[in-house]
């Protein structure tokens, strides 16, 4: 790495930077905000597959992916990918063959760009003859492109939509898909869909922030930078 330059091979490890012409600084605290995806496939389906929006780039955000894991119980294909905002295919982030409890995985020296409204989706597909359980982890770092725009009103689906998280923990068994969300202040909230997880998917169940919480949420964001929704 350059003297001084952010060290994104370190993937998901912190780690403190090198004193350089940029002076003492911790590159993930002050300039992006580290945040993972878990994806988890339970009981899936010998012979099944499907593509699932996880993430979609909010608006006045850009994302770098550094980080990506696969690991199945069985035989599986496995796909991270950034489509544009219309769907189409922008570039493979991985894809890998998995073998019973092979682990795959990467820390990226040259973390990929994806831009506002841009999707993070995971494809996965059943190459066994049995049921099996996949797991997807992908790490990356989100700084602003412009200013972004807090919500009066949030709750676990609005957290997930617009970014304000700093872990993803997905389950999906048969047709019910659990999202649960750590904020960037605060506790942990959930929201339920029917089915895989796309783009426009609209939550069954949505747990709100308390209201307790919401101040006290809201005057942290602004302190991070966020602008509050008029």
């Amino acid at each position: 790495m350059g003297f001084g330059a952010p060290d994104f091979s370190s993937g998901m490890f912190l780690v403190r930077q090198d004193v350089g012409l940029w002076g003492i600084r911790d590159w993930q605290a002050k300039e992006l905000e580290v945040k993972y995806i878990h994806f988890s496939l339970v009981d899936f389906p010998s012979g099944s597959y499907e593509w699932d929006t996880v993430y979609t780039v909010p608006s006045g955000k850009i994302a770098y992916i550094s980080d990506y894991v696969h690991t199945s119980s069985g035989k599986a294909y496995v796909v991270w990918q950034v489509q544009t905002s219309s769907g189409g295919t922008k570039f493979f982030v991985s894809a890998a063959h998995l073998y019973l409890q092979n682990v795959f995985g990467k820390a990226i020296y040259v973390p990929p760009v994806a831009n506002a409204d841009e999707n993070i989706v995971v494809f996965t597909r059943n190459d066994d003859t049995v049921d099996i359980t996949v797991i997807h982890v992908m790490g990356f770092f989100e700084t602003f492109g412009s200013h972004p725009v807090v919500p009066k009103k949030l709750s676990a689906y609005v957290l997930w939509r617009k970014g304000l998280f700093t872990n993803l923990s997905i389950v999906r068994k048969g047709d019910i898909t659990i999202v649960e969300v750590t904020p960037l202040w605060g506790r942990n909230y959930k929201f339920t869909v029917k089915g895989p997880l796309r783009k426009d998917s609209s939550p069954w169940f949505d747990e709100p922030v308390k209201v307790i919480e919401l101040d006290k949420m809201i005057k942290f964001l602004r302190k991070k930078g966020y602008e509050l929704e008029r």
